[in-house]
């Protein structure tokens, strides 16, 4: 796999964590909730964050081992 840049980086991730649920969970908190996606719960925010940090060094790790 040729070395990736951060914007493919970043669209994979998502699509990552479309798998793992985060995006739909973090839509359905805010439309119930009446908010703003910036608004969503802290603990909220910070499952989505650890999600997002570990799709992008798993796909790290993936381009460095070919």
């Amino acid at each position: 796999m040729e070395t990736l840049s951060q914007n493919a980086k970043e669209q994979l991730a998502i699509k990552i964590l479309e798998e793992f649920g985060c995006f739909n969970e973090a839509i359905q908190i805010s439309s119930k909730k009446s908010l703003e996606p910036h608004s969503l719960p802290q603990d909220s925010v910070e499952y989505i964050t650890n999600r997002y940090i570990t799709a992008l060094e798993m796909i790290d790790e993936v381009c460095e081992s070919r």
